[in-house]
């Protein structure tokens, strides 16, 4: 189903998104 890959794909790009926000947060807290 094309529309349930492109969900997929959006919420994959959500997460990675949401763990790179994560990783730049805990660098700001050990500076």
């Amino acid at each position: 189903n094309f529309v349930t890959r492109d969900l997929a794909s959006a919420n994959r790009d959500w997460r990675h998104d949401r763990q790179k926000l994560r990783q730049a947060i805990e660098e700001q807290l050990m500076n």
